[in-house]
């Protein structure tokens, strides 16, 4: 029963008891179902107390398949791992000791010898056990006093189903009180209705309870008919207590009490203050443990940090460095596009200074070409003025100066318009015989009207007839 019952909590025992380490003690191992899911590089020594003697073979032969060094023990056997530490070769101290116990850790109300001379304990182990003592309040008190300030109690239990809701739920809730006492009857003791986890969240003497219910997980009739709790609870620190007690107080404690009583005292006295010293410096110890995982941890952490921002660092400086270098082709090609640009311009400027003087040069060119072209019609003009003096002559030569002519109708310019030709001025007195350009007789200052050379030649016309 007890193997198919592993099987189905496998999943649990996986992460429950992965974290189990130190000086161990298992409550209960049946046939050892529980070892191979512990970490045997974490176990120091570890003591198996099992009340059935007939699971005692095949629980020793799983210790040694695991590779334990097993070792039978009774109820008076003396802590064995000084003996082993002083007097074993090097190859069996290497080994971890398995402690095989035929016997629970309770005898008469107290606890045995061989068991608490062997702790004390770093993690206590109980899988499907608190449910068959007869008193679990006294079996826990022992379970806390075996511990370690600090220490962790292992467990997985089958409890009393919750206060039922459903009709389903209150169904299961009165079957599993009605068969109860038949249970217990066939089941070694088995209370199938205990409400085991209240009971150890009861006791004040651990810092912290952690449990979890596994019917909430699961389906199926039996499951739900008995669910299971598994979790962790951990041992408080050392609470220490100081006692004022004058010294007349001490002497009437032990008023009256004979040597051997007074002895008796003094040495469970002393005793007493040993393990307390013991206790204390085993409390010292896993403080230091403690602060030396913590500042393992930070200096790991610590040490990932500066890695990563090393590489980081390294990563900035190659890419300043980069960076640097192409900020520098950059400068080089923009002094390259300057110089170049520079020889652009100079080369431009140069090409406008030439062009300047090309154009210059054409437009004197055009000019001459102009000036000569004028000159030439002037020097053709020139015959015909001879030719109009000679005309003139003759009309003053047919009309004597005594007769007046008729008063012509040209049409006269206050201010003469540019003209083609070359305009003959005629006075109030009749023709003049001077020629002059309309500029130059107005800026001579003369009155004169004038009329171009086709006025003149009607007005010519004119007189003749």
């Amino acid at each position: 029963m007890n193997s198919e019952h592993d099987m189905k909590l496998k999943d649990i025992k996986e992460s429950l008891f992965k974290d189990v380490k130190g000086n161990v003690l298992e409550i209960g191992p049946g046939y050892g179902t529980s070892l191979k899911y512990l970490n045997k590089d974490l176990i120091e020594k570890i003591v198996m107390a099992e009340p059935n003697r007939s699971f005692n073979e095949k629980l020793e032969i799983e210790g040694k398949r695991l590779g334990y060094k097993v070792i039978e023990i009774d109820e008076n056997t003396q802590n064995l791992s000084a003996v082993v530490a002083d007097n074993a070769p090097e190859d069996e101290k290497k080994d971890t000791q398995m402690l095989l116990y035929a016997g629970s850790i309770e005898n008469s109300g107290k606890t045995v010898k061989s068991i608490e001379s062997n702790g004390p304990y770093d993690s206590i182990i109980s899988s499907s056990v608190l449910c068959s003592v007869d008193n679990v309040e006294s079996t826990l008190e022992s379970i806390i006093g075996l511990l370690k300030p600090g220490g962790k109690f292992y467990f997985i239990e089958h409890v009393s189903i919750k206060e039922p809701h459903s009709i389903q739920d209150k169904a299961l809730f009165i079957g599993q009180r009605a068969i109860q006492p038949f249970w217990k009857l066939f089941g070694g003791n088995c209370h199938l209705a205990r409400n085991t986890g209240d009971i150890i969240s009861s006791f004040k003497e651990w810092r912290n309870v952690h449990i979890e219910r596994y019917q909430e997980n699961v389906s199926g009739i039996w499951n739900k008919f008995v669910p299971i709790i598994y979790g962790v609870a951990e041992k408080e620190s050392i609470i220490s207590v100081s006692l004022d007690l004058s010294e007349s107080q001490k002497s009437m404690i032990l008023a009256g009490q004979g040597p051997d009583t007074i002895m008796e005292v003094s040495s469970r006295a002393l005793a007493f203050w040993v393990y307390q010293v013991s206790q204390e410096l085993a409390f010292r110890d896993i403080i230091e443990k403690r602060a030396t995982n913590k500042i393992n941890k930070i200096e790991i952490k610590a040490s990932s940090i500066i890695k990563d921002w090393q590489s980081k660092n390294n990563l900035t400086k190659n890419e300043l460095i980069s960076a640097k270098h192409d900020l520098e082709q950059e400068k080089k090609k923009v002094h390259n596009l300057s110089n170049q640009l520079q020889e652009k311009m100079r080369y431009i400027r140069k090409l406008q200074n030439t062009g300047d003087v090309e154009r210059q040069r054409s437009i004197l060119s055009n000019v001459r070409n102009s000036a000569s072209t004028i000159v030439n019609n002037l020097q053709g003009v020139e015959p015909s003025i001879h030719s109009s003096r000679n005309n003139i002559n003759d009309v003053r030569r047919n009309y004597p100066r005594e007769r007046k002519p008729p008063t012509p109708v040209p049409t006269i310019f206050s201010r003469p318009s540019p003209v083609p030709s070359t305009p003959i001025l005629y006075n109030n007195h009749g023709i003049g015989s001077t020629l002059k350009t309309p500029a130059t007789a107005h800026f001579q200052g003369y009155n004169d009207q004038y009329v171009n050379g086709n006025q003149f030649s009607e007005f010519y016309k004119f007189k003749n007839q």
